[in-house]
């Protein structure tokens, strides 16, 4: 399903989003934080406190809010120090 993954970014008064094709709420937080996290995204990076709303693209709306603290992502190995 395509989702949009938002970023509320209320001080820069504006939000910021990606698209995914995702199977989960939690699917689509991860692929999210996956995107932001790239180096060549210039806006704010993904911190544990950070909070995402999940809606479907398409469909009934919905929203789902999730803090990356909930959710599992890879971590390369530049990011633990290796």
């Amino acid at each position: 399903m395509l989702t949009a993954v938002y970023i509320p970014a209320p001080k820069r008064g504006k939000n910021y989003v990606t698209i995914v094709d995702a199977t989960s709420v939690h699917d689509a937080a991860r692929k999210a934080i996956a995107f932001f996290r790239q180096p060549y995204w210039k806006g704010p990076k993904p911190r544990p406190e950070s909070e995402y709303v999940v809606t479907p693209c398409y469909g009934e709306h919905r929203e789902w809010r999730v803090r990356a603290k909930d959710v599992a992502v890879e971590r390369t190995s530049e990011e633990l120090g290796d």
